[in-house]
């Protein structure tokens, strides 16, 4: 049987809602229209024309440094957080074995051999050692009302942990 071919059935224009011109008071409880350019960014236009468009973006453009300056470490904080909460070695192990061996060419003159488990257990001890130091030296800082961790708090924390031990 041949088909029939059939014009598609012509749609209805629709009637549009004639447009209202908003004034600065109805404005201010009406949302504001977002679009979207080919970049993705998203410009915030009010909905109403008045001379008042250019202080609407600087109080928007303020609001967003506003955001950035209270928070500028927020990255560091959370790389923080979660270097506290995982239970993982932060030294890599090829790196850490390799000091290993220099060491152990540089005191004994010979090639030696370290198993796996030896390896292992030595990064866990520097590493808790590394981080105690650490702890001690900050504590050092905060206790001189400071932020910034020296080397002198470092060697003061040293120096501490030395005259506790005898």
């Amino acid at each position: 049987m041949p088909r029939r071919y059939t014009k598609a059935p012509q749609r209805l224009p629709v009637k549009s809602k004639p447009q209202q011109k908003l004034t600065e008071k109805h404005a201010e409880n009406q949302p504001i229209r977002t679009t979207r350019s080919r970049s993705r960014s998203v410009s915030q236009t009010p909905t109403f024309d008045s001379g008042n468009q250019q202080s609407f973006v600087e109080r928007n453009e303020k609001r967003r440094r506003s955001r950035s300056e209270t928070r500028p470490n927020s990255r560091l904080l959370k790389d923080i957080m979660m270097l506290q909460t995982t239970t993982r070695l932060l030294i890599p192990k090829l790196s850490f074995g390799r000091v290993i061996r220099e060491v152990l060419l540089e005191q004994f003159r010979s090639d030696m051999r370290v198993t796996a488990e030896c390896l292992n257990c030595l990064q866990e001890a520097a590493e808790i050692y590394l981080v105690q130091l650490m702890e001690d030296s900050y504590r050092c800082t905060l206790h001189r009302d400071r932020l910034t961790l020296m080397p002198k708090d470092m060697q003061l924390a040293i120096y501490l942990r030395e005259r506790w031990e005898r």
